[in-house]
């Protein structure tokens, strides 16, 4: 059987780590599986907030290839001159960084807010527009020399749907883009005027519009786009996110990720960025609102990056000995945590009804209570709503509420989810979703 041969665009790509780079990985990896060879463009090493290269081992040694440019954007230039300047802080960079309580990211910093002025306002279509001739003239190549029969544009980012788009256009390969989150519908991106929202619109609109396939994480954004380009119902497929089987292999009970006074443990996977600052907080104040009895048992396993002073506010109100910040380790690692926790957590910003985190479904892999502070309506919400006998979801503006889900999950025995389907959110039979909509095209 003819084996199909595609091209996936992407920046992000392991060795970097995090939640955002997981998608693409396991589709590299599972859709050999199913006929597909896939080969991978993306950038040389980055600036990034995490590392972690024991990802990049996943990928098959057969069928799969990464191919790497250089690339004059500012991630790419601020790695190459810590390897210049700082030659020892390169070498570390090099390796996954290591759990640490005293991690934390000032995204609220001097420095990050000019970067950031400078870049929403200057760097079009987004911070990663240094590498788009890298990636055109390496992917131009790469699709003559393999025969490329499909392109994969993955969003985010724009500059990943733009380069599709020409490469596309250059090389008459058509192509799909796979959106794990929206473009204009996503709720934490503002832009500095009408003009620069303008020039985004009109940009999603070329990308979409002149693309073979849709897929999106779920029907919120198929009915977006659906809505606002007048598609047609068979121009969209939906993939959500998702968890890999392979991850919870070998995974046992832990004892020594309990302490000894075998309190319940809630477990957030992930990092607590800025945007998520206001619905952590109402956490901690609602936690600190519980009777002395049921919060004593009590105790947050944090496992990620969190923003400057997120520790302050636990340690302000005397509840460091329940907030236990572990700071980024790798994935392995950390979904041992969760394998070993009593429930989960999802933190999600007031008025965000689209995400539909990666995470949960890990969570749902382990069968483990989901608590949500966030959106009930939500798309994270429908499905806590759908799998939970009880209620485990707050507003984030509501401490009351918050305080409920705990005495709920006492009420009721921390009762895990009663009916999972664990198989759809499988990522290997996502990708062999994903692979019957390539052999389509």
């Amino acid at each position: 059987m003819t084996r199909k041969k595609i091209l996936l665009v992407t920046f992000l790509f392991p060795p970097c780590g995090g939640p955002g780079v997981q998608r693409n990985l396991k589709f590299g990896k599972y859709l050999p599986n199913y006929g597909i060879d896939v080969f991978i463009l993306t950038v040389k090493k980055v600036l990034f907030y995490t590392y972690d290269e024991k990802l990049l081992t996943e990928l098959p040694a057969e069928n799969t290839q990464v191919i790497r440019t250089n690339s004059l954007d500012p991630q790419r230039i601020s790695w190459l001159l810590k390897s210049i300047f700082k030659k020892s802080s390169a070498q570390k960079a090099d390796k996954p960084i290591k759990s640490t309580a005293k991690k934390s990211i000032d995204d609220s910093g001097w420095l990050v807010k000019v970067y950031r002025w400078l870049r929403d306002r200057f760097l079009f279509p987004d911070g990663a527009n240094g590498w788009i001739p890298f990636a055109l003239i390496k992917g131009w190549r790469v699709i003559r020399q393999k025969k490329i029969e499909v392109l994969v544009g993955s969003y985010p980012g724009p500059s990943n749907a733009l380069i599709t788009y020409i490469l596309s256009k250059v090389t008459r390969v058509p192509y799909i883009l796979d959106f794990r989150d929206g473009y204009l519908d996503y709720p934490y991106i503002t832009y500095p005027s009408s003009f620069h929202k303008w020039m985004h619109a009109r940009l999603e609109k070329l990308v979409v519009t002149n693309a073979s396939k849709i897929v999106t994480f779920g029907p919120f954004l198929t009915n977006r786009l659906k809505d606002r380009y007048g598609l047609l119902d068979s121009t969209f497929s939906e993939i959500s996110n998702g968890f890999d089987p392979d991850d919870f292999k070998h995974l046992e009970k832990n004892t020594s990720l309990k302490k000894a006074d075998e309190k319940y443990r809630v477990v957030h996977l992930g990092n607590i960025f800025l945007f998520r600052k206001d619905c952590f907080e109402s956490l901690v104040k609602g936690f600190l609102g519980l009777d002395a009895e049921v919060k004593k048992n009590i105790v947050f396993d944090l496992i990620g990056n969190f923003y400057q002073g997120a520790k302050d506010i636990v340690a302000n109100l005397g509840l460091e000995e329940h907030f236990i910040f572990h700071g980024y380790m790798d994935h392995k690692k950390s979904l041992a945590y969760l394998v070993n926790s009593d429930a989960c957590l999802i933190l999600l910003p007031e008025n965000d009804f689209a995400a539909v985190t990666g995470k949960i479904f890990e969570y749902l892999a382990v069968e483990k209570p989901i608590l949500l502070v966030g959106e009930p309506e939500g798309g994270c919400g429908q499905l806590i709503s759908k799998v939970m006998d009880y209620q485990t979801i707050a507003h984030p503006s509501d401490t009351n509420a918050i305080q409920q889900l705990f005495i709920n999950l006492n009420l009721n025995n921390w009762k895990g989810p009663s009916t999972v389907e664990k198989n759809s959110y499988s990522r290997v039979s996502q990708s062999g979703h994903l692979a019957e909509i390539l052999k389509s095209i």
